[in-house]
């Protein structure tokens, strides 16, 4: 930056604005924060202890499994207790429905895929309550 202190009569004002707006807005900042975010939740995976809080709705998707495949394939299903509350197409949607539905209370987000993986994630280790992008 100090460098361009001798050519800044070359500098485009108009051209390094619309560069700062495309680069750094709050919209763009938050958005790319939420993206960085959940890359690296995506990494972790918490193990529970013995008694997995979440049995209840493991169990209820499966016995449900063979039907959200037909259903819903590809998409995601938030699951509360033996409650099957709503599919959606991103993991960011489903999680904001079950906050707004559950709050801080455990609960399902599951891919529907023919392959299973599970991660956990309590609410508050997230640690986003309410995100307004």
């Amino acid at each position: 930056m100090v460098q361009a202190i001798p050519r800044i009569d070359e500098i485009d004002r108009e051209a390094a604005r619309l560069h700062v707006e495309q680069h750094f807005s709050a919209q763009v900042m938050a958005k790319n924060y939420v993206s960085l975010f959940s890359q690296r939740l995506r990494g972790i995976i918490i193990f529970m202890s013995e008694q997995n809080l979440l049995q209840t709705e493991l169990e209820y998707f499966q016995k449900h499994k063979q039907e959200y495949l037909k259903l819903y394939k590809g998409q995601f299903v938030l699951i509360k207790g033996e409650e099957f509350a709503g599919t959606f197409t991103t993991e960011a949607e489903a999680y904001k429905a079950g906050l707004e539905k559950f709050g801080n209370e455990p609960f399902l987000i599951k891919p529907v895929l023919d392959n299973d993986e599970t991660a956990s994630f309590p609410a508050l280790t997230v640690g986003v309550i309410n995100v307004r992008l």
